[in-house]
């Protein structure tokens, strides 16, 4: 009789700890995405870095922002004209640093190479003034305050937008969202007052929120 009620004591006990640690998920531990913003060429204005940085940790409260030292762009990033966004993100990508993601913020004006539909036709413009650029998904973006007016509220939309990016967050056609594709114009950066509620989903399960 004893040696039944051990064993049926152990089979008790071997079964709770089984489900202990097979029955549940082990929780996983919620650590901070650490975005480094970096000043390129003397960086933007305090009310821009500002703005940007309120607006990134309001929308992604679990990311740690730091601002990193100004950096001078090297000369094959200027192409006598404008400062090329592809190749500032090359050179952002060969960066040493320990941090989730970079962010490159400058008041000089970039480009890139844009394909762009004019009257049913599409237009190649090899040195188009961009507000900003990203690799999706990718560690590094770069945001330009050159185009944006002074308008501190469409370039802290831009930093985000570009952030999300990174995230593998891409284009939408929600109206109002600030990932839309402005095409060009930076229409969607004038009209946007929020981000579809689909978009930040996306943007959170790859931070694992």
């Amino acid at each position: 009789m004893k040696n039944i009620t051990y064993l049926f004591s152990l089979f008790i006990i071997t079964t709770v700890i089984f489900l202990n640690v097979y029955g549940h998920p082990i929780p996983t531990i919620n650590t901070k995405t650490t975005v480094c913003i970096i000043p390129l060429n003397g960086g933007v204005s305090k009310s821009q870095l500002d703005s940007c940085i309120n607006y990134l940790k309001t929308t992604f409260p679990n990311t740690n922002v730091i601002i990193g030292k100004n950096i001078t762009l090297p000369k094959n990033c200027y192409n006598g004209r404008r400062y090329r966004a592809d190749s500032i993100l090359n050179f952002l990508n060969t960066l040493d640093m320990d941090v989730d993601k970079i962010i490159g913020l400058t008041s000089k004006d970039i480009s890139v190479t844009r394909h762009l539909i004019k009257n049913g036709k599409e237009v190649t413009y090899p040195d188009f003034g961009i507000f900003g650029l990203a690799r999706c998904p990718g560690k590094v973006c770069v945001i330009s305050s050159y185009r944006l007016n002074k308008n501190i509220n469409m370039f802290a939309k831009t930093v985000v937008h570009e952030f999300m990016h990174t995230l593998g967050v891409g284009h939408c056609e929600h109206n109002f969202c600030i990932m839309q594709d402005g095409k060009g114009s930076g229409k969607n950066m004038k009209e946007s007052n929020r981000i579809h509620h689909d978009c930040l989903r996306q943007a959170n399960y790859t931070l694992n929120y």
